[in-house]
């Protein structure tokens, strides 16, 4: 009888173990924050091909400027995931 109880509990343990490190589990950038920093690289390469002088200059720029826009977005997400993450804890 004390055996059971035992393996019972312990397999509680692993249960709520599990659940724990899959919560916190970063699983990857979320689908909206792909598309969107999709948007802004085609946004951007219209932009490049219509308004900017045939000049490498401006396109490194314009690339770059694409570069940190991305990031950024892709960083907030992770931000905002941080803070859901830290609110469950609580």
């Amino acid at each position: 009888m004390i055996y059971n109880q035992i393996h019972d509990a312990l397999a509680q343990v692993r249960k709520m173990q599990e659940a724990v490190l899959d919560k916190r589990t970063f699983k990857g950038y979320s689908g909206q924050a792909r598309m969107l920093a999709g948007t802004v690289a085609l946004v951007g390469t219209a932009i490049m091909q219509t308004r900017l002088p045939a000049d490498t200059h401006y396109h490194v720029i314009g690339w770059g400027a694409v570069c940190v826009t991305a990031m950024l977005l892709n960083y907030l997400t992770l931000f905002r995931w941080y803070l859901k993450q830290d609110q469950g804890a609580r």
